[in-house]
């Protein structure tokens, strides 16, 4: 049976300590420090009339957003290569600095550009997914 963990954040005056308590018997507790860093990862499935040039355009939007945002770490974008996608052929991976920088990228001018002119008009459903480190 798998451990039953109960998690505590930043319950500490240490910023970034995570605190891992295991239920069971005997308790094993694990203590590690989190970066602060935010992934965000999306997978987008286009509508069946989206043009393979108006994916592209979408895909380089994307990947300019690198320079254009502040906050953006590392920021990849590309096609699945495997048949378990379920219908979603393209993902996007962004490595921001924290959160502040995540909730700067929805809202920035920029990323509203590519999603409003390039993404909506071919998107068919989108998958959106963050966590921090």
């Amino acid at each position: 049976m798998a451990p039953d963990w109960l998690s505590f954040r930043r319950r500490s005056s240490v910023p970034g300590l995570l605190v891992l308590v295991e239920n069971s018997a005997p308790r094993k507790v694990t203590i590690a420090l989190t970066t602060g860093q935010v992934v965000h990862i999306v997978l987008f499935q286009w509508n069946s009339e989206a043009a393979p040039e108006a994916i592209d355009r979408a895909v380089q939007g994307l990947r300019d957003l690198k320079d254009m945002i502040p906050g953006i770490l590392e920021l990849s974008c590309g096609v699945n290569f495997t048949d378990r996608g379920k219908g979603f052929t393209h993902g996007l991976l962004v490595r921001f600095t924290d959160k502040a920088a995540l909730d700067g990228y929805g809202p920035h001018p920029a990323h509203q550009a590519v999603v409003r002119q390039l993404i909506n008009p071919i998107r068919a459903d989108v998958l959106a997914f963050d966590y921090e480190e």
